[in-house]
């Protein structure tokens, strides 16, 4: 191979290793709501699918916020000593969706220390 070739190649591979996880779980994202859509357009001749589609989505930031908010105001939590409490009922609520723990702990917190809790 030429060394032309080779630093094409290595150009290559590091815009790929460039690509920040979250752009990719974007794009992966995208890509299940474009299925999911054409799936739900075959309307109840394939329920599991379309079931599928859904467990295969992450959840969206607008989702967890949404159940740790609610979370922390089923449980009443008033301080950073009910976080697990918190988060095991925030688990509950996205249970079926994917999601990272360490991003909802860090939802967790920064909700309960942003108001003042």
């Amino acid at each position: 191979m030429s060394d032309e070739l080779l630093e094409r190649i290595a150009e290559a591979l590091e815009r790929i290793v460039d690509i920040d996880l979250g752009e990719k779980l974007d794009n992966v994202s995208a890509q299940l709501n474009v299925i999911q859509d054409q799936l739900e357009e075959l309307g109840g001749h394939r329920p599991a699918a379309v079931t599928l589609a859904k467990a295969l989505l992450p959840a969206t930031s607008e989702d967890m916020s949404q159940a740790v908010v609610t979370a922390v105001q089923e449980t009443r939590a008033t301080t950073l000593d009910h976080m697990g409490m918190v988060i095991k009922t925030a688990r509950g609520r996205l249970r079926g969706k994917r999601f990272e723990e360490k991003e909802l702990q860090s939802l967790v917190r920064q909700v309960m220390e942003g108001t003042g809790k």
